[in-house]
């Protein structure tokens, strides 16, 4: 199974502009000829719930820290212990 996006970076690396079917299995057999087959992880059923937990962390880390980075009223109201 092959990682879309990482695919998409080498055709379009590689001057393939357009996405065809036949362009497609080009850029692909090219790829497996190379040993560069960007390969996609499939997580297996016991670690999805953790995948899911790091995928919404990964969306609310900067959620959280954009008022302390604009300096707006919210983060100075919110009084934080100092760091040692």
């Amino acid at each position: 199974m092959a990682h879309p996006a990482r695919v998409k970076a080498h055709a379009a690396a590689s001057g393939q502009g357009n996405q065809t079917d036949p362009a497609d299995a080009r850029a692909a057999a090219r790829l497996l000829r190379g040993g560069n087959f960007p390969l996609a992880y499939a997580y297996s059923q016991q670690r999805r719930g953790l995948r899911d937990l790091l995928r919404a962390r990964l969306r609310l880390v900067p959620q959280r820290a954009a008022p302390a980075a604009d300096g707006s009223p919210v983060a100075e109201a919110v009084p934080c212990p100092p760091l040692l």
